[in-house]
């Protein structure tokens, strides 16, 4: 059927009180559906591109090339939770600081002051390593300092993640057992898969 005859059609159905602007509204867009197939399809094309960027533009912060993390950094630590055995209070508070060296994507966390002999004593190390992507970074540090938990012997495995927002860099930092000598009481004194978890917020001056 001609596209007149479709738009003839939709200004019948319109009805007289709808009055001519509604009658010439109803033609118009008729007419269009039939006749410029190639323009409406070049709309439609435009408008899943623009859906594509709003996507794009609405990324989660481990997307894209890495912002600039470097900086020294101070903040505040909070023990979260644990189900390890041995010493750890929950809500306990810990000024530290740290400062953040990078090349490209990689980055490196540098405890420093009595920070990097809280993790001396704990790691062996006060480093940790790892990749940034977007404002988002993960780290680790692999223990070499031995520990014991009845005739389970293990070292701690530290692994950082932070989101940096402006000058702020907020993430947690999670300790697991790396048990280095298997033994029944890795299992029966719950070493074995246990966890601790620590938040912090440490904050760089102004870029």
């Amino acid at each position: 059927m001609p596209a007149g005859a479709i738009a003839r059609k939709a200004t019948y159905h319109a009805g007289p009180r709808e009055g001519p602007v509604l009658r010439l509204t109803l033609a118009w867009a008729a007419k269009v559906t039939l006749s410029s197939r190639y323009e409406v399809t070049m709309y439609g094309r435009l408008a899943l591109v623009v859906v594509g960027w709003l996507f794009l533009g609405c990324g989660d912060s481990d997307s894209g090339p890495p912002v600039d993390f470097t900086g020294l950094y101070a903040g505040t630590s909070t023990n979260g939770a644990s189900d390890c055995p041995g010493t750890w209070t929950t809500g306990a508070t810990a000024d530290g600081e740290a400062n953040l060296v990078q090349s490209g994507s990689d980055v490196t966390f540098q405890m420093q002051g009595g920070t990097a002999l809280a993790f001396l004593v704990a790691f062996g190390s006060a480093s940790f390593s790892g990749k940034a992507i977007g404002s988002h970074v993960d780290a680790a540090i692999v223990g070499s300092v031995p520990a014991m938990t009845g005739a389970c012997s293990y070292t701690w495995k530290g692994t950082l993640a932070g989101d940096l927002k402006g000058d702020t860099l907020n993430g947690t930092l999670t300790y697991t057992p790396n048990i280095t000598m298997p033994h029944a009481d890795c299992d029966t004194m719950k070493v074995t898969g246990c966890s601790r978890v620590a938040s912090f917020a440490y904050t760089r001056p102004m870029k």
